[in-house]
């Protein structure tokens, strides 16, 4: 009996997942993390099946409550130990839009590994935290919707991708532009029969949401402040009080310009930057290998994801700034996959004259080929 093969490509997101998982569980916290903060909260939440601080997060809930069942240390390493799983399996998921993105494997593999190290990306795998999910939710929303925009499988699954991130956390609602221009894209194929069922999908997840009344009906959250009626599961879903840090600054924290420059610098290195915007050049003018009109519909689709991410990371004043940036950074590595896929091909295409070029040329065009390489050694997913 002949045994059937895993696709390719689903065999190294499987393989850079497994390598991501086995660095985020040999440096998670053993125990607790710290006191008055996040992570000893959802610590606390998981095991006893709590009802977390707002938006009341009841995906991340139930999934890691599951990990706590785990016959594994005590509950409080099992909850950090949800937190390296699903972001192992972000990574992986990375790989699998980097790739659908760009249609070059290597440019995939060394976005995914530069973002599988991410200091903040890393430092939240490690602790009780909802930005894993957060992120594997968004990475498999973008495989998705790409997968679809590029005329593979159906719509419904990024639906269903986007219903379970609503069902976490508020922030994969900076992904609606991009998708929406994605769905432009294929404005053609966007029919009822493709409607219904997508709908459906996305709201779904939402009844989630549920766990709050119920679970309320016999426990409160930590602080004692969730009101088990309409107006308190509203106020506490929707986390309007958390709006002050667009609207205000009510830690009077002073950032500018250079604050935010050094912070994208720690996290992703200047060659990270510069091949994220050599990235988005290159989806507009076809320098990836994909074919012209996908790729200009790619690049507006990043355009916006970038935008928005980066846009709500840089007017939201909260003191762990850094951990907002997470969507913005892994949107950032899509581009970074896309500058490599640039450099690649620009690489192979050079060889191929190079060969084919009269020998008193040769000197010149290998100089001037040399002159690629920085850019791509100074990538964060090359250097560290």
């Amino acid at each position: 009996m002949e045994t059937r093969r895993l696709p390719t490509d689903w065999g190294i997101a499987l393989l850079l997942g497994l390598l991501s998982a086995l660095l985020y569980i040999r440096t998670a916290a053993p125990s607790v993390v710290a006191l008055f903060d996040d992570s000893l909260e959802f610590q606390l939440v998981l095991p006893t099946l709590g009802i977390a601080h707002p938006t009341g997060y009841p995906l991340y809930t139930l999934l890691g409550h599951l990990f706590t069942r785990l016959p594994l240390g005590e509950p409080a390493y099992r909850a950090n130990l949800f937190s390296a799983i699903a972001g192992a399996a972000a990574v992986g998921f990375l790989y699998l839009a980097a790739h659908e993105l760009t249609s070059r494997r290597l440019a995939a593999i060394l976005a995914a590994a530069q973002f599988a190290i991410t200091p903040v990306w890393w430092s939240q795998a490690t602790v009780a935290e909802v930005y894993t999910l957060h992120g594997l939710l968004q990475a498999a929303l973008l495989w998705l919707i790409l997968r679809w925009a590029h005329g593979h499988g159906r719509l419904w699954p990024a639906g269903l991708a986007l219903g379970l991130g609503l069902a976490h956390h508020r922030m994969i609602l900076l992904l609606v532009p991009a998708i929406a221009l994605w769905l432009l894209s294929r404005r053609s194929a966007v029919h009822r029969a493709a409607w219904r069922p997508t709908l459906i999908a996305t709201g779904a997840p939402l009844l989630l949401y549920l766990y709050l009344p119920l679970r309320g009906r016999v426990i409160t959250s930590l602080d004692g402040t969730y009101r088990n009626d309409w107006r308190g599961f509203w106020t506490w879903v929707t986390a309007r009080q958390y709006g002050v840090f667009l609207t205000e600054n009510p830690f009077q924290l002073e950032r500018d310009a250079r604050f935010y420059l050094n912070l994208l610098r720690d996290q992703i290195q200047i060659g990270g930057m510069l091949l994220a915007v050599l990235g988005l050049v290159a989806l507009f003018a076809g320098w990836t290998g994909a074919p012209p009109r996908r790729s200009r519909w790619d690049g507006l689709g990043l355009i916006s994801a970038l935008g928005a991410t980066y846009g709500f990371a840089f007017a939201y004043r909260a003191p762990d700034v850094e951990v907002f940036f997470i969507p913005a950074l892994l949107c950032t590595s899509l581009a970074i996959a896309a500058g490599i896929a640039a450099l690649t091909t620009g690489w192979t295409s050079l060889a191929t004259r190079l060969r084919r070029a009269p020998r008193w040329r040769s000197a010149g065009r290998f100089l001037l080929s040399i002159a690629l390489l920085p850019p791509l050694v100074l990538s964060p997913g090359l250097r560290r």
